[in-house]
């Protein structure tokens, strides 16, 4: 642990609390998505403060710190969310949301070879998780390896046919190589299993719209199993 997250968590042991670390984080995301970055970081703060333990609070703090810190280049921002990332880990080891920033973080810096070590060594301790293969996946595709991409998907899939993450990775992979009508079908599976994936309903109404027209249009770009950059806060 770096000097710096090491301070700060010793700080926030010794002071008191009034909300839950829930509270606080949920009141954190609510005005980072507003744009108020500063009293996000305040209250990702106080929920460290009412539990030290908090991974979520880390999680937050690290994706605010790498999203502010990635453009322009804050190479200290970035050591920073790179510690807190790890911090999260810790206290919770198949975070996600963690998993996902810190590998986004470790490319995005010029580290591929030690962001696929991170989430195969989830995957390998974690044999059940396909979670882990989806984001083995995302950051697969993102650099242009799209069949050992699918091929993650694929096991995510047999690991957990009802995880509509997965579904909708698929599709959207799919679409990307222009399977137009296996996307739609895997897009609909998604939305089955959760009626509210975030996109899943656009593209849904588009293909719907563009194969019952003919249209052949090319969806090679404009779509992507995740951004490389980390995902929103968590509600």
């Amino acid at each position: 642990m770096s000097i710096l997250v090491m301070t700060i968590f010793v700080a926030l042991q010794a002071t008191g609390c009034r909300w839950s670390a829930a509270g606080y984080n949920a009141e954190g995301v609510r005005l980072y998505q507003q744009g108020n970055a500063h009293a996000a970081y305040e209250k990702f703060q106080q929920a460290l403060q009412s539990d030290p333990r908090s991974p979520d609070a880390f999680y937050n703090l690290a994706a605010a710190y790498h999203r502010y810190s990635i453009t322009p280049r804050n190479e200290k921002g970035l050591e920073y969310a790179e510690d807190l990332y790890h911090r999260c880990l810790d206290f919770s080891p198949d975070h996600t949301e963690c998993y996902r920033g810190l590998s986004s973080l470790l490319a995005q810096t010029g580290r591929t070879d030690s962001a696929f070590r991170l989430l195969e060594g989830w995957a390998q301790r974690n044999p059940q998780s396909s979670d882990a293969r989806i984001e083995l996946a995302r950051l697969n595709e993102e650099l242009g390896k799209v069949d050992r991409a699918e091929r993650h998907l694929v096991a995510a899939l047999d690991l957990n046919a009802r995880n509509p993450r997965a579904w909708s990775a698929l599709g959207r992979l799919r679409e990307r190589r222009g399977e137009y009508a296996q996307a739609l079908s895997n897009y609909r599976q998604a939305y089955q299993l959760n009626s509210y994936p975030p996109g899943v309903t656009d593209r849904i109404a588009s293909l719907q719209r563009d194969l019952s027209w003919g249209n052949q249009t090319d969806f090679s770009s404009g779509t992507r199993i995740a951004s490389p950059q980390p995902p929103n806060l968590p509600r």
